[in-house]
């Protein structure tokens, strides 16, 4: 027996090393998508904090800068989309520099 999954898809450009911004726009996005009644709802990979491990990896900036914005997965923007999606009744899921 197969169970159909609705996903829906979010596309995002991230600014770099700015988590509150893109926070703010991840969440106006999720809850967009969520009008559709999907059963999960994805975005990009380093959604979050903009995607910033090619700027360490190319020296553009340092391994600490990365470990300071890398979010604990008991992190604030964490709990911030457990409760959205919570709320909105879907599974969300993206990408974040995991400290």
């Amino acid at each position: 027996m197969y169970q159909l999954t609705k996903v829906s898809a979010i596309s995002l450009k991230p600014i770099k090393w700015d988590k509150a911004s893109n926070a703010e726009k991840l969440e106006a996005l999720f809850i967009e998508a969520a009008k559709d009644t999907p059963d999960l709802i994805l975005a990009t990979e380093g959604v979050l904090e903009g995607y910033v491990v090619m700027d360490v990896i190319e020296d553009r900036a340092t391994p600490e800068a990365m470990l300071d914005i890398a979010e604990p997965i008991d992190g604030v923007y964490i709990h911030r989309f457990r409760r959205l999606a919570k709320r909105l009744k879907t599974c969300l899921c993206f990408g974040f520099a995991e400290r």
